[in-house]
């Protein structure tokens, strides 16, 4: 694991401009010192999860793309991640796609719906938005 993080910070500071957060303090960050000797192969899924949004969080992006981040983590790393996305989102935008919808609730300032074809753009304040806002949403365009 060690090679792919000094192989993605290599090739991330070849870009002119580019912001490389230094390896080091994303293992510490992510709580990687013990896999650090590892492939990322020999990886469990959660364990992949966290050095998936280490190398991400190497670069600083303005615009984050994630798809079920939270899947694999346990407890503890799924707080942690709801956090820094959390923290994220107060400087960055980032598109999160779930298919929890608590999940979603929690973490979400804006809510767009994927329903087959169709793209949902829920028009209400964040506090106004709730589970049956969101079930009645689906079940309108169904």
């Amino acid at each position: 694991m060690e090679e792919n993080l000094r192989f993605w910070a290599d090739i991330t500071s070849t870009y002119p401009g580019a912001t490389v957060i230094p390896a080091e303090e994303l293992v510490e960050r992510f709580d990687l010192p013990s896999l650090m000797s590892k492939k990322v192969s020999s990886l469990s899924r959660g364990q992949r999860q966290r050095v998936d949004l280490a190398r991400l969080a190497m670069t600083d992006p303005e615009f984050v793309v994630l798809d079920e981040p939270l899947t694999g983590l346990d407890p503890v790393y799924a707080a942690q991640t709801r956090a820094l996305l959390s923290d994220w989102g107060e400087t960055r935008t980032v598109l999160y796609s779930t298919h929890s919808v608590p999940e979603a609730l929690e973490l979400a300032q804006h809510f767009l719906i994927v329903q087959g074809h169709d793209l949902i753009e829920l028009d209400c304040d964040r506090e106004a938005v709730t589970e049956a806002t969101i079930l009645d949403a689906l079940e309108a365009h169904a």
